[in-house]
């Protein structure tokens, strides 16, 4: 896979720019996935390796806020809302 990094676009003014949100983004990933992708489903749409989003999950950065499903700690399953990649997508900048 592609060695690439997102990162958040930054305004001098956040009151002024708002967050984006693509709305046809929004409904090609909901016809293709649903409404929430796996980890290995937003490598294919972030074009990275598992490996890649593992660690950036471990560090807490360059990705989309993710839920945490099943019993606590660290052995539930993690799943990716479609609004939280569409909206990081939508606010990010790709960095290859």
């Amino acid at each position: 896979m592609n060695n690439v990094n997102y990162r958040h676009k930054s305004t001098k003014n956040d009151d002024i720019n708002k967050k984006y949100f693509d709305e046809r983004r929004y409904q090609r990933l909901v016809e293709s996935y649903g409404s929430v992708l796996t980890k290995e489903q937003l490598c294919e749409v972030l074009q990275i390796s598992l490996s890649s989003l593992n660690s950036y999950i471990v560090k807490g950065v360059s990705i989309p806020e993710y839920k945490k499903l099943g019993p606590g700690g660290s052995s539930g399953r993690i799943v990716f809302p479609v609004e939280n990649v569409v909206s990081f997508l939508s606010n990010t900048i790709r960095i290859a």
